[in-house]
């Protein structure tokens, strides 16, 4: 049997692809997160190797030249291509079937809002398409043209041999079976992450990348009400952040209020590996397929209520926090992760 080699990228979404090249280096598979020059992160997150390209090419058509260069030479060094939906390599998808022809393993992330039926959970008013504010992402990710959004997801079927996703994301799929996609990153330092509940101030953060999506126009008002509160610190979150000073703050966060219509994605994965208790909105879909997450399911009803409730009820934090810390490292720290993706994409 053939060593896997595994390309991973070229899109960066959350850390999620330099995350997932390290998990899988933990279990001895050679694998790197390769991105363009020109997809670098605002956020500041790593890649293993950059492909250059020109922001203001001199020779028009020269980055549709250096693309397909590096197409070529990254086509007989990998066995495995992991792609962030909805890019590949090519504009257009046009390296699928090229992969397809030189029998290479072809995997899918459906991250979200490029593949999500907006209907998914239409009776419930917490969901996160019911409420989104994003008219920019709705147009970018085709929420309003349903065909086109399903004929995207039809043509990564057609040329994947595995899928990752989570269940709000898979809805349009019709021969392919996901497997659940268990977000990994970097174990935190190690330090004793419970200490901090024996502080007198409890620190509340929301940290939104995507405010409009993560439904902040409803959490900030209420954060704001329960930063009169003795004893309490409110961090929110404004403009773009280095990603060092996000973990930073995470450190030292007792309640992650993640977002509403979610269930949970990266940040609220590095604050449950940091002893946080993280608020989302876990509907019943999400519960099914994970029983064991100790997310406290919130709501744009109840989310005062509950934030109270923490706050008077310390031990119910710090049980929380624990439970938190033991899921993470079971489930996404990169250890597990490896392993899991290993057996799941039959790696080696």
């Amino acid at each position: 049997m053939f060593k896997s080699k595994v390309f991973i990228g070229p899109l960066e979404i959350a850390n999620l692809a330099k995350s997932f090249s390290d998990a899988l280096r933990t279990q001895n598979i050679y694998a790197d997160f390769i991105t363009y020059s020109t997809s670098m992160h605002p956020f500041g997150y790593k890649a293993d190797k950059i492909l250059h390209l020109y922001k203001n090419p001199p020779v028009k058509g020269l980055n549709r030249l250096l693309r397909l260069f590096y197409f070529i030479k990254l086509l007989f060094k990998y066995n495995t291509f992991v792609f962030l939906s909805p890019k590949s390599l090519l504009g257009n998808n046009i390296d699928l079937p090229v992969l397809r022809a030189f029998r290479k393993k072809i995997v899918f992330i459906f991250t979200g809002c490029s593949e999500r039926p907006p209907d998914f959970d239409i009776d419930n008013p917490n969901f996160i398409c019911n409420r989104c504010k994003d008219d920019n992402w709705k147009k970018m990710f085709h929420c309003k043209d349903i065909p086109r959004k399903k004929a995207l997801v039809k043509k990564l079927e057609k040329y994947s041999d595995y899928i990752l996703s989570q269940s709000d994301s898979a809805g349009y799929l019709e021969k392919i079976e996901p497997s659940w996609l268990h977000i990994t990153t970097a174990n935190p330092p190690e330090k004793d992450y419970l200490k901090k509940f024996e502080e007198k101030i409890i620190t509340i953060t929301h940290l939104p990348s995507n405010p409009l999506l993560k439904q902040s126009h409803i959490i900030i008002p209420v954060l704001k009400k329960i930063s009169g509160l003795p004893g309490t610190n409110v961090i929110i979150k404004d403009g773009i952040w280095e990603r060092n000073k996000l973990l930073e703050v995470l450190d030292k966060t007792h309640i992650l209020v993640d977002a509403i219509g979610l269930g949970y994605g990266m940040l609220g994965v590095e604050g449950m590996s940091r002893g946080c208790v993280v608020l989302n909105s876990c509907d019943e879909w999400f519960r099914k397929q994970v029983p064991e997450a100790p997310i406290y399911s919130t709501s744009a009803e109840t989310l005062y209520d509950d934030l109270i409730f923490l706050l008077k009820n310390l031990n119910v934090m710090k049980d929380y926090a624990r439970k938190s810390i033991h899921f993470f490292k079971k489930y996404h720290s990169p250890e597990a992760a490896g392993k899991y993706y290993k057996e799941k994409l039959n790696l080696c």
